[in-house]
């Protein structure tokens, strides 16, 4: 049953050895200090079986916290991987509820003795059922992670996302007619009373006990209204009593003892004085009796139900123990997963071959303290490389019984499933930890120190196999020096014939050098600095005992240890003084080592650093490339706005004047473009300053003088000859154009400029045709084109050879012949092929597009196919150019 379950059964007799084993097994769990640990772990538990579970430090047999065998620790890790992962993902199970599952106290009373339970009772077995159902779910559903109902119902077809969490959960069952009768069965807004709706009969009788309540009351009430009757009642003097009270459930009046005859009734009080006697009247009896009767048949019928829903109960207690044992261990995997965290734990890995590694081990007794206690890490090795055994040197005071203790609470964390205090990595196989730590001397059973060692030795050695870990504190002590290491010694070799893994501390130099003439051992000492210990575990080290040092910083008297180094014999003295100088030697390396890390992690740092900045200036860079681009591209819209307008002037006033005006306008306007696309010359200075003219300058300026143009832009920095000038401006010769500019806009050169102009003809200018010729990209070759193409139009100068057919399509040489009908389509060709010719150009690309029938493309190249006066050839254009939407035209 469920009490049984719970460890509530008597246990079984059992005989001296085993209660030699027993006791053993719990001297090793208070010497290593672990019910601290398991207390931590009961703290982090939800529910009363799982803590009840985690304080049994003496458990066994896999049912409890720690596991039986390798493979039951590996579950338990198992189930708290996984478990971590259902809350990293936001599925926590749902431990938290009203219940706190103690329920097999109030069962077996209730099993033992055959009494109804009572209604809190009982909500503690429906809160029970809730939070074991509301687990069930989170197991079928909500670890799934997924909230689409036809998805989730494809997802079940495959495994369980989380398997050992869906095996632990699986025996949790609770009858749906159980959960159903319990959580139905309280009153929702009075929790102290059974449900009137869940139960018909209570309702009818609770209702008939009301409505006979009313009805005494409205009797009585109408006697209390009555002046004759109302006269006779005893009230206190002044008081506004409402004249009546109730006694055990009955209404009655206070009346004088002079009218109690006159009245009649039931007398069922009297007051102290006798002075006031409360009187049921003759009129209630009847009703009120009534009352009663239902009150009776109510209780009867709600002792009826409280039994039926006890029987349920223990009717249905095998799933209740198997649901709350199952509760229980998911509990216990929530604690595990909250203590991994508060200890910064790792899953170890775990086998059974007897190899404890840690790398980053920390005492978890000590990192569970709250007063903020700095924990050494230490790298701790036990079972590798044929090391069975392992030897712990150092001074008193140093650490070695800390680290002794470490081995064995992550032995037996291990077994319990708990994240070992280790860096990931960690691997602690599964052991039966014995460990002998502490004094052992009892005046009530006349034992001495080392008699105590001895009868735990002899338990040990009966006890010890391959699996066993076994931990020894000065081990030899308590009797003369040189028998105790030996028996030391041969106990050792015993322990390690025996398969067991060994981990001891010692002063003794005979154990120390074991290290040395048995390769089953290995040694590690305690390191010592400046006279104090640093707790760091040095593999490999012999530590010194530093009796003499550990004195001297407890402050005896200087005369004293003087007294005590000259009574050492000088092999003694030499040995110490050396292993002193090795420490230091080592420290100093050490310390070396750890500075040459520091800077090497400085160095990676400051190339990480480098390595970043550099990518910041390869952004800044791309970000000015990317924003000189969009003004580059900005700058070539305007031009080509301008050159726009300059097109659509000359078609609606061809004018000799306006053609050479517009000329005059697209060569500046081919000058700053080329300008633009020029790279900067880096000769030319950044504080090249230029002073405009002012109306008393022009005095100076003779026609022939060279004047520097001063304006912002791109012809700023240009010189030219002074054709003519007028009262506010000047007429500049700029190459092979003239620019009419205001007296603001140019300057007299400079010493500056010409300096600049002077390394400029030394170096060689770079002419028009130079950039034109130098600048690869598509659109500085277009703008040259569009340049060359305006320059050819000057007035008096003769037109270049026609260009090929190879022009590339512009916006200038396209007609968008879209949404129009054929015959306005070809109106529009004749004259885009007019304005082609007096431009100097042989090729106008035509766009049609393709349309839903092509019949507009078409009907365009049969008019071009006979249109043989104008048309040299046509033909679909290339696909750099648009593809077979346009048609490219080759003029005659």
């Amino acid at each position: 049953d469920l009490a049984a379950s719970d460890g509530l059964a008597d246990p079984s007799p059992s005989s001296p050895t085993d209660d030699m084993s027993r006791e053993l097994r719990a001297r090793t769990y208070e010497t290593l200090d672990y019910h601290h640990v398991r207390r931590a772990l009961a703290d982090r538990c939800s529910t009363a079986p799982a803590r009840r579970m985690a304080e049994d430090v003496m458990d066994e047999g896999g049912e409890g916290v720690a596991a039986a065998d390798a493979e039951g620790s590996r579950r338990r890790y198992g189930c708290v991987e996984e478990l971590g992962q259902a809350i990293t993902q936001g599925s926590p199970p749902p431990l938290t509820g009203k219940s706190n599952l103690d329920l097999a106290p109030t069962l077996e009373h209730v099993i033992s003795s055959g009494r109804v339970m009572e209604i809190e009772e009982l909500k503690l077995f429906a809160d029970a059922c809730i939070m074991l159902t509301d687990i069930r779910h989170w197991t079928d559903e909500s670890l799934w992670n997924e909230n689409d109902a036809e998805a989730l119902k494809e997802k079940k077809k495959g495994p369980h996302p989380f398997p050992l969490l869906e095996d632990l959960v699986e025996p949790l069952y609770i009858p749906e007619e159980l959960t159903e009768l319990l959580t139905t069965a309280f009153d929702k807004d009075d929790p102290g009373q059974l449900c009137g709706k869940r139960f018909p009969t209570l309702k009818t009788l609770r209702d008939k006990i009301s409505s006979l309540r009313r009805s005494v009351l409205q009797q009585l009430q109408s006697l209390l209204k009555t002046p004759s009757f109302s006269s006779m009642l005893s009230l206190p003097p002044g008081g506004a009593a409402a004249g009546y009270s109730e006694v055990d459930g009955r209404f009655v009046v206070p009346l004088s003892p002079t009218f109690k005859n006159r009245v009649g009734g039931i007398v069922h009080d009297v007051s102290r004085t006798g002075r006031t006697l409360y009187v049921e009247p003759p009129e209630l009896v009847g009703p009120t009796n009534d009352a009663r009767r239902a009150e009776a048949e109510l209780r009867a019928e709600e002792r009826r139900l409280l039994r039926v829903l006890t029987q349920a109960i223990v009717k249905g207690r095998e799933h209740l123990s198997r649901s709350v044992a199952a509760a229980a261990q998911l509990d216990l995997v929530l604690a595990r997963v909250r203590l991994g965290d508060v200890l910064a734990g790792s899953v170890p890995e775990v086998g059974e071959e007897g190899v404890l590694r840690a790398p980053g081990a920390r005492h978890p007794v000590l990192s569970l303290r709250t007063d903020a206690v700095q924990v050494v890490p230490n790298h701790l090795d036990v079972g590798t490389n044929g090391r069975a055994g392992l030897v712990l040197t150092g001074p008193n005071s140093g650490g070695k019984t800390v680290v002794l203790k470490l081995l064995g609470l992550l032995a037996l964390m291990a077994r319990d499933g708990v994240p070992v205090p280790a860096e990931p990595g960690a691997r602690v196989d599964f052991f039966d930890v014995l460990a002998d730590i502490g004094d052992m001397q009892s005046v009530d059973g006349d034992l001495s120190t080392f008699s105590g060692h001895m009868l735990v030795c002899r338990e040990v050695l009966r006890r010890s196999g391959r699996r066993s870990l076994v931990l020894m504190d000065e081990m030899g002590s308590g009797t003369d020096p040189k028998q105790g290491v030996a028996i030391a010694q041969a106990l050792l070799e015993e322990l390690l014939e025996a398969g067991a893994r060994v981990a001891v501390t010692t002063h003794f130099l005979e154990l120390k050098q074991l290290a040395a003439s048995d390769h089953r051992f290995a040694v590690a000492g305690m390191q010592f600095v400046d006279g104090r210990p640093t707790y760091r575990l040095q593999p490999g080290a012999v530590g010194e005992s530093f009796a003499l040092a550990v004195a001297k910083r407890l402050e005896l008297p200087p005369r004293v240890l003087e007294r005590s180094r000259e009574l050492l014999d000088d092999e003694t003295r030499q040995i110490g003084d050396l292993l002193q100088d090795l420490e230091g030697q080592k420290e100093a390396a050490e310390r070396q080592t750890r500075l040459l890390a520091a800077q090497e992690e400085e160095l990676v740092q400051m190339r990480a650093g480098l390595e970043e900045a550099r990518r910041e200036l390869e952004a800044k860079r791309a970000a000015v490339r990317r924003e000189e681009a969009k003004k580059f591209s900005l700058k070539m819209e305007e031009r080509e706005d301008a050159l726009r307008d300059i097109l659509e002037k000359l078609k609606e006033d061809p004018r000799q004047r306006l053609v050479a005006r517009s000329w005059d306008d697209l060569r500046l306007i081919k000058e700053e473009v080329l300008e633009s696309v020029r790279e900067k010359d880096p000769s030319q200075p950044r504080d090249m300053v230029l002073t405009p003219l002012t109306k008393p300058d022009l005095a100076k300026v003779k026609v022939g003088d060279t004047l520097v143009i001063c304006r912002d832009g791109s012809m700023r920095g240009q010189e030219g000859k002074v054709l003519s000038k007028g009262s506010k401006d000047v007429e500049l010769s700029l190459g092979a154009m003239s620019m009419r500019l205001k007296l603001r806009e140019v300057a007299f050169p400079t010493q500056v400029y010409a300096d600049y102009a002077a390394a400029r003809q030394t170096t060689g200018a770079r002419s028009l045709r130079d950039i034109k010729k130098k600048k690869k990209s598509a659109v500085s070759r277009r703008v040259a084109e569009e340049a060359d193409a305006v320059e050819t139009r000057q007035p008096g100068r003769a037109a270049p050879a026609p260009q090929t057919g190879g022009e590339m399509r512009t916006e200038s040489n396209t007609v968008d012949l879209r949404g129009k009908s054929v015959q306005e389509a070809a109106s529009a060709c004749l004259d885009a092929f007019s304005m082609a010719k007096m431009n100097g150009r042989r090729v106008v690309y035509l766009l049609t597009g393709h349309g839903p029938t092509g019949a507009l493309k078409e009907g365009v190249r049969r008019w071009l196919g006979n249109e043989r006066q104008k048309v040299k050839r046509y033909s679909g254009a290339d696909q750099e150019d648009g593809g077979d939407a346009f048609t490219k035209v080759e003029l005659r």
